[in-house]
């Protein structure tokens, strides 16, 4: 048939050329063939070869096999990252291969290529789900194990890796199946790998056996539930938790065998107390005690949270963040810190970095300042021994001040760095709400005393102004409740003063009545008017130190000049002083105080304001005044009492001379003998005779020039390593008269235009 076929058929004769072009397009065709179909042909082949690998694998060889892959190699891989926009792979992308669901991390080496202060450094990017909970619980504080690829830097998990090697440890012993796990690998699973649901009671034996094993570590379970964010445990299974031991294990591994020569340098450096700027991230470690300066130049610690390479002001530098306490007027507060270390050539001593390790000595120093710190976190009126400090500014603050962080906030808003945290300002369920949260006391043994900073905030009585105060400087100040017997009062004052200051203080059996209007009128105004130099401000000392508390001086000219300001000025003057429990003295307030007149609206004004915050004031006022020609009538029915200081008579003057010569440790016939001296005896002649004092009290001085002459007159005896004598005394007189006579003739050149012309 073949051949009858093929008789009917025309013959063809071809070319040499035809034929080529017929072979030559039999082979494309044959080639696109094979690109097309060629792939699917050779999977097909493969999966089929792998199925028959696998139906003639026994299954214990598979389940051995499992076991050394959980240990192996093939459980991680390697790859490299460079930066541009963001971390790309150098190498050029493969295929994902079936196997690589069985990669428990990748270890990544990422460059900045040079282009920035960052360091090249090693990536762990976590595959293993269950890894990554067991991640997340141990390391609560890294964000980048929340991330769709999670993982972390490597040099992290070597500066954890004593606590990895305990969770290596926890891996069970004994990994040889049971029957229970036989039974459980024999149950069909899903198309997706889970595990088919089963039906029956052999699902609840295997279950309950399953809870009585004993070579399975339980996962660690969360106590009492907690506001945090960050879990209570990790969410896994006893089978998972097993299995992100073993991960862990693996890790745990690759991360000593990956830093073993940094293990070796960094023990060679810390022998010698050395470091290099390239280690520090190995050297300081989280949560380590850290030492640093502090910004009045004392040192302080602080705990480490993090640390980065970086670049500062166009430098590199190590970065370092930790936190510190601090108190806030109502509580403690955490702190932020940065301290970065500038990039170093070669190797620096470890104690010379601006962030080191805390040593036992400093440990021990800060201890003890931090209980001094803590005795003084609140409202104090102490005796200081160095400077205020404001930023950069220093100014010398020897003298009494008062303590109080809440007051200082409050007139310096805008160095109030702090969250609004009063509870005065509280409804009362939330005042309790938040001081229940609030750490408002630390004891003394507790060691977060030495995250307490050298200074805290207060106001200067001597320097008059508000800053920082060295809390180690800080004494109980040494009260001088005799001063009331230097006063050269008449006694009648004297006691009229004592017994109202008494009785407002409470010392009394009784207190004083009060306005009928609650919070109006409790308080007590003493006024005292007279010439300079007759007592007045003594006067307010001596009220101080007998109630032993603070002197609050302001002056008329720092409450301000027109009503607007003196009214905010004044409050605040009154209201701190109240909390402080201070005796206020306003000095040359006759500007306050003097009667309003129809043409001086603007000092009207002051006068009105004057008068409606004096109103509500609740403590001690004195005010002192000079020159005034007649009080305001309005003043005359809110004075508790006025005093007028007559000048001073010739035996006013004996008794100052007298006090103020033996203050400066001269001997005085007929005062109160002061301690013989090892070089004196019984019978020693007094320094200044009765006669003397005479003498001296004759010249009509007041009681300022008599102290300042007394005190000058000492400063020569001293100079001259003499005792205090006459001729001292006589000698500054004498200045003072020729300054005196040299004066009248300046004032009478100035007041008369005609003397001196030729």
């Amino acid at each position: 048939m073949a051949s009858s076929i093929a008789s009917t058929l025309p013959k063809v004769t071809l070319s040499p050329p035809t034929l080529l072009k017929l072979y030559t397009l039999c082979v494309v065709a044959t080639t696109a063939s094979l690109a097309i179909w060629g792939p699917q042909i050779i999977s097909s082949i493969g999966d089929r070869l792998t199925t028959l690998s696998d139906s003639e694998a026994q299954p214990e060889e598979t389940t051995e096999k499992e076991k050394e892959d959980a240990t192996g190699d093939n459980k991680w891989k390697r790859k490299n990252q460079i930066w541009k926009y963001g971390w790309e792979d150098v190498e050029p992308p493969e295929a994902r291969e079936k196997e690589d669901k069985d990669i428990v991390f990748v270890a990544i080496k990422r460059s900045y290529g040079g282009h920035s202060g960052q360091e090249d450094h090693l990536w762990i990017e976590i595959n293993s789900w269950v890894l990554t909970e067991l991640l997340r619980f141990e390391f609560k504080h890294n964000e980048t194990l929340l991330d769709e690829e999670p993982g972390l830097d490597a040099r992290e998990l070597y500066m954890a890796r004593d606590r990895l090697a305990e969770l290596a440890a926890l891996v069970p012993q004994s990994e040889e199946p049971q029957p229970e796990d036989k039974v459980e690998e024999e149950t069909p699973k899903s198309s997706d790998g889970d595990k088919a649901p089963t039906d029956g009671h052999d699902n609840k034996e295997i279950s309950n056996e399953k809870t009585e094993e004993t070579s399975a570590t339980e996962p660690p379970k969360g106590s009492v539930p907690s506001d945090e964010l960050v879990p209570a445990g990790p969410e896994l299974s006893k089978e998972e938790y097993n299995q992100a031991l073993r991960e862990i294990k693996l890790l745990h591994k690759f991360i000593t065998d990956e830093f073993q020569k940094v293990e070796e340098r960094l023990g060679k450096l810390r022998a010698d107390g050395m470091i290099s700027w390239k280690l520090l991230w190995a050297f300081l470690r989280r949560g380590q005690r850290l030492e640093t300066t502090h910004s009045s130049g004392e040192k302080m610690a602080f705990i480490m949270k993090s640390w980065s390479y970086g670049e500062y002001e166009g430098k590199r530098v190590f970065e370092i963040s930790g936190r510190w306490l601090q108190w806030t007027g109502h509580r403690y507060v955490e702190q932020d810190i940065t301290r970065r270390i500038a990039e170093f050539t070669g190797l620096k001593k470890a104690v010379e970095l601006s962030a080191r390790h805390l040593s036992n000595e400093s440990f021990e120093e800060l201890m003890a300042r931090g209980r001094t710190y803590a005795k003084y976190a609140g409202v104090h009126h102490l005796t200081y021994s160095s400077n205020i400090i404001q930023a950069e500014r220093k100014t010398r603050a020897e003298g009494r001040l008062m303590v109080d962080v809440a007051s200082y906030r409050r007139m310096n808003p805008n160095a109030d760095v702090w969250d609004y945290d009063d509870p005065n300002y509280y409804s009362s369920e939330r005042a309790r709400e938040n001081m229940a949260f609030f750490r408002t006391s630390i004891s003394d043994d507790d060691e977060d005393l030495i995250l307490l900073p050298p200074t805290l905030h207060g106001y200067s009585f001597v320097a008059k102004t508000w800053g920082e105060i060295l809390v180690e400087h800080l004494r109980p100040v040494p009260f001088q409740p005799q001063v009331f017997d230097h006063l050269v009062l008449r006694d009648d004052y004297k006691s009229m003063i004592r017994s109202l200051v008494d009785a407002h203080a409470g010392n009394g059996e009784s207190a004083l009545l009060t306005d009928v209007v609650t919070g109006k009128g409790g308080g007590l105004v003493i006024v005292l008017h007279g010439k300079p130099g007759l007592g007045k401000t003594l006067t307010a000392e001596a009220v101080s130190e007998h109630l032993q508390r603070p002197l609050y001086v302001v002056s008329s000219g720092e409450l301000g000049t027109y009503a607007s300001q003196l009214e905010s000025t004044l409050k605040d003057t009154l209201e701190v002083s109240t909390i402080w429990k201070a005796v206020t003295l306003i000095d040359e307030a006759d500007v306050f105080l003097e009667a309003r007149s129809s043409h001086e609206l603007e000092r009207n004004a002051l006068v009105s304001v004057f008068l409606r915050v004096l109103e509500y004031h609740s403590g001690v006022l004195i005010l002192t005044t000079n020159r005034i020609r007649s009080f305001d009538e309005a003043f005359l029915s809110r004075f508790s009492i006025a005093l007028r200081y007559p000048e001073l008579n010739e035996d006013s003057r004996k008794i100052l001379w007298a006090k103020f010569l033996a203050l400066g440790g001269a001997s005085v016939e007929g005062h109160k003998p002061r301690a013989i001296t090892s070089d004196e005896t019984a019978g020693t002649p007094y320094n200044f005779s009765l006669a003397d004092i005479e003498k001296l009290a004759y010249r009509n001085l007041n009681g300022r020039v008599i102290k300042q002459s007394a005190r000058t007159a000492q400063a020569l005896a001293v100079s001259a390593s003499e005792p205090l004598s006459m001729y001292h005394v006589e000698t500054v007189l004498r200045v003072s008269d020729q300054f005196a006579e040299d004066w009248k003739e300046l004032t009478h050149k100035d007041t008369n235009p005609l003397s001196g012309s030729s």
